[in-house]
């Protein structure tokens, strides 16, 4: 599944915004407050909001200055290369799915359409697997029952989200339900316990009225003993009915001030926002006043002249040892006037033996070639000594202008530096990053003031407060006139069993006053009362042969059941520590390559060479910690949606590693954005190189 456009409307910060994916490494690309968390959030809603829903929390997305609300709209080319577009308006609470087959708007159809290209049931089982969040790569922990759910729904085949625990669960609690009451007496026995009682009851009965019935004067005693009893059981109910009822308006009003409490206490959390923005407000102008004048007008001009001196006093330095290697180096002229002049005198001496033999005008050849080579050298030499000294003299003039653009511009900045009152260069240095930090304070404040605040002023927050405080005040007054009530919920669980316990009795004082009456009246036969007895037991007995077998068909089904998950599970888990220590491997570099899952919390174990042994994941480093439970995440996916490809997104989940450890996780990241589409969010230009496809977000004004 490829994602190719995202289109918002209305949604947080984005008035309106659209955009577009590719297949493989996608940069998304921004510095905080640019919007990358809430195009993550967009993308999810888009897949598995519904919009009729009315729930607070999701409606609370709208832009604050908008009155609509939000639109999506997904451009998706499924793994066979059809093209869906999918809408969602949450104006006119409506959905929409248009592709190769139609248009389809019924929710429920859209919904399995999503689960089956993304494989992946919830947003939450979503965020679990192919959603990393910033510094929560070794937060596999949240959705976990997500997680084993999903690893059971494969266990069972997966229809309609099923997993074998559910059918567990479901079993044993039917089970428990059946068996309630019959280890030990329950106050709502389950139906065998109560078929069990009423066989019981029913075989006493009928064994009492085979026996000598007691005289009218005995029965017409304890009836009126039962209505005197039956009496006080009702004033004594009415009594238990409202002191409970006064406990849960006290729970009720409890909870009322609770939220309120809390609700004020946000507002208290914004009002001392404001007190710290006042407090760095003056800290500012105090500390900083004259500091922040120097850096608005020169603060570029003293950061350019301090790279200057330093290229000047590095000029300086390569003058000072061109000049210094100069002076100590010879002229290379006087070495060939040596040469020349002992040439001269060996020709001297051949032309003068030749002489000898042959002519003198040879003689006189010779003394003019030595003549000639003499004058030559002579003005070599002086050629070479002259050029010298025009270029010691040169260096020294360049030299001397550094040395005074030095000295200048170094009383420039002292003159400046002082005006900020700092006493050099480097005292403004440190002075001017204690101002930034004091800045960047100031300004997270005004963040966290305006996030919290929504658009309300601190007059109205204050009122607001005031208006809270008065709610507070109210329902504590209301809590204390109430009536007699209970303390906590011991006390009102114990009351709800009295009343209970008052209830069966007096349905069981109902029930003897009935049989009594009967008695008295004596309007049915007696044998037609003890068949209507055996009747019932002979029901009974056959009801209980039924529960039984069906008590024994819930076991045996269960124990079915939990063999076939331990058989399938072995199997799963294998298959996820092989991935996981596959990708292990790679992303170390072969540092750890064997992986092990407890199937019963999911948590890993490492086996580590250096230790010898299986270390717990915790007692790793951060970056490898988080470098094995992207690993684990990354085998899920393979696991739990069933060979479908849904994009990974990625919320700049590598900050923790070092640059060799981002190199490999980049690497097979760029290896797995083969087969999957990967929405990388982040703040840095750390992923530039490796992205297919770069989208740059500018920050929100």
């Amino acid at each position: 599944m490829i994602i190719e456009r995202l289109s918002i409307a209305n949604f947080r910060r984005f008035k309106f915004a659209e955009m577009e994916f590719a297949p493989g490494l996608n940069v998304i690309k921004g510095p905080n407050e640019s919007g990358k968390s809430t195009i993550i959030q967009a993308i999810l809603a888009a897949l598995y909001w519904r919009p009729s829903s009315s729930r607070r929390d999701i409606l609370s997305f709208t832009s604050w200055d908008s009155q609509l609300a939000f639109r999506f709209e997904l451009e998706i080319l499924s793994e066979k290369g059809e093209k869906w577009t999918l809408i969602k308006d949450f104006q006119k609470k409506s959905a929409s799915l248009n592709g190769p087959a139609g248009v389809v708007t019924d929710p429920q159809h859209i919904d399995d359409w999503v689960v089956l290209q993304t494989g992946l049931p919830t947003e939450r089982s979503y965020r679990s697997t192919a959603g990393v969040k910033q510094d929560e790569v070794a937060k596999i922990s949240e959705g976990k029952e997500d997680l084993r759910k999903n690893l059971q729904a494969v266990v069972t085949g997966g229809a309609e989200g099923v997993s074998s625990l559910d059918v567990i669960s479901s079993m044993t609690k039917a089970r428990g339900e059946l068996l309630k009451g019959t280890a030990r007496n329950s106050r709502t026995p389950g139906p065998l316990a109560s078929v069990t009682r009423r066989l019981q009851e029913a075989e006493g009965e009928r064994k009492r009225i085979k026996e000598k019935l007691e005289s009218i004067i005995q029965a017409e005693r304890k009836y009126m003993e039962i209505e005197d009893e039956l009496k006080a059981v009702e004033e004594e109910i009415s009594a238990l009915v409202k002191i409970q009822e006064n406990f849960i308006a006290n729970t009720s009003l409890k909870e009322e001030i609770k939220e309120l409490k809390e609700r004020y206490a946000q507002l208290a959390e914004i009002a001392q926002l404001w007190e710290e923005k006042e407090r760095a407000l003056r800290e500012k102008e105090e500390r900083f006043g004259r500091l922040e004048k120097v850096i608005d007008k020169k603060g570029a001009w003293l950061d350019d002249m301090g790279s200057r001196i330093s290229g000047l006093k590095e000029g300086a330095r390569r003058l000072e040892e061109e000049l210094t290697r100069t002076m100590a180096k010879p002229v290379k002229s006087e070495k060939v006037y040596t040469v020349i002049i002992v040439g001269g005198l060996i020709l001297l001496l051949l032309f003068m033996i030749l002489g000898v033999f042959l002519k003198t005008y040879f003689v006189f050849a010779a003394i003019g070639v030595i003549l000639f080579m003499l004058f030559f050298a002579t003005q070599t030499s002086m050629g070479k000594t002259q050029d010298k000294a025009a270029y010691t003299a040169s260096l020294s003039k360049q030299l001397d202008v550094i040395r005074k653009d030095l000295n200048y511009l170094t009383h420039q900045i002292k003159e400046t530096v002082a005006e900020a009152g700092c006493s050099n260069l480097d005292d403004y240095n440190e002075s001017k990053l204690l101002y930034l930090e004091l800045v960047g304070k100031l300004r997270d404040t005004e963040s966290k003031i305006e996030a919290l605040s929504r658009g309300r002023s601190r007059k109205e927050l204050e009122k607001e407060m005031d208006s809270l405080a008065m709610e507070i005040n109210f329902r504590e007054e209301r809590y204390r006139d109430l009536g007699e009530t209970l303390d906590n919920l011991v006390e009102f669980e114990k009351a709800r069993q009295r009343e209970e316990k008052l209830i069966e009795k007096r349905e069981e004082l109902i029930r003897e006053k009935l049989r009594l009456e009967i008695i008295l009246k004596e309007q049915e036969p007696y044998q037609e009362y003890l068949i209507s007895l055996e009747e019932e037991e002979s029901n009974l007995r056959e009801q209980l042969v039924i529960l039984r077998r069906r008590s024994e068909a819930f076991a045996r089904a269960t124990d079915w059941i939990k063999l076939a998950q331990e058989r399938v599970m072995t199997g799963i888990k294998e298959r996820v520590e092989e991935i996981t220590g596959e990708i292990v491997s790679d992303i170390t570099g072969g540092r750890y390559s064997q992986v092990y899952i407890s199937p019963e919390d999911f948590e890993p174990e490492v086996f580590s060479e250096e230790k010898g042994g299986l270390s717990e994941v915790w007692e790793l480093s951060r970056g490898t910690v988080d470098q094995v439970y992207l690993s684990i995440r990354l085998a899920l996916i393979q696991i739990i949606c069933g060979g479908r490809k849904p994009p990974l997104i990625l919320d700049d989940p590598f900050f923790t590693f070092d640059a060799q450890r981002l190199s490999r996780s980049l690497q097979l990241l760029k290896k797995i954005s083969r087969e999957y589409q990967v929405l990388l969010f982040t703040c840095t230009d750390n992923y530039d190189q490796y992205a297919d496809h770069l989208i740059r977000l500018v920050p929100y004004n």
